[in-house]
């Protein structure tokens, strides 16, 4: 099997042919793993497995999850009729270069910092008018303040954007080249409460920041007229 990788730059078009020998065994016990679908008693049992941000867990013939964060004591857990194709590895090098969580927690501690800010802001209270009557207030909150709750939000939520949008196309890719190359054998998908929780989590950021934005400039209106 002959496979073409192509790499495009602003000078010139490198292209490198690599003739690649796949063993027999291999096609063997992938035709095998896929034939055992559609028979009663199978030396190949079904095992699946999940990848998160900090570990991988792999689940036992229907059984439960073991899980751990590191691949090689996971693959020595497992009995080799277990993972034939060495799924672990795979889901272990899908987890090193595409899952990359630390946006996120940047992200988390920008908006905890914002909400901290929001705290701070002046609530209701009661004050003696010139006539001395008893009337409740609530002062502006100060510009600076809140600018600076705005760019923490606002860049929180470019943070949150590019991780959620990143890892979701990524793992689409992944997951469509995994299943493809296991020629029947291998079925992956992408996470749903996964991908749910991400764009959920920037769909309430993106409503935060738009609110603050908007206080500012109703703030900043406010107080134009009444100085005019």
């Amino acid at each position: 099997m002959f496979i073409l990788f192509a790499s495009n730059t602003t000078i010139l078009l490198n292209i490198l042919i690599l003739r690649t020998l796949i063993p027999h065994r291999v096609n063997r016990t992938i035709r095998s793993i896929r034939n055992s679908r559609h028979r009663k008693y199978s030396p190949w049992r079904a095992a699946g497995g999940r990848v998160g941000y900090f570990g991988i867990c792999v689940q036992r013939g229907g059984g439960s999850f073991i899980c751990n964060a590191n691949a090689t004591a996971l693959a020595g857990i497992l009995p080799a009729e277990d993972d034939p194709l060495n799924l672990v590895w795979v889901a272990s090098t899908f987890k090193d270069a595409v899952v990359f969580p630390y946006l996120i927690i940047v992200a988390v501690i920008f908006a905890f910092v914002c909400f901290l800010i929001l705290g701070t802001f002046p609530g209701w209270h009661e004050e003696t008018s010139p006539d001395g009557s008893e009337q409740e207030v609530r002062p502006f909150p100060s510009r600076p303040v809140s600018q600076v709750a705005l760019s923490l939000i606002f860049v929180a939520s470019v943070f949150i954007l590019v991780s959620v949008l990143w890892q979701h196309t990524a793992s689409v890719a992944a997951s469509t080249v995994a299943q493809d190359l296991g020629n029947g054998s291998v079925k992956s998908g992408v996470g749903t409460s996964a991908m749910i929780l991400g764009w959920f989590g920037f769909g309430l950021l993106v409503v935060v920041t738009i609110g603050l934005l908007a206080m500012i400039l109703s703030i900043s209106l406010l107080t134009r007229l009444t100085d005019d």
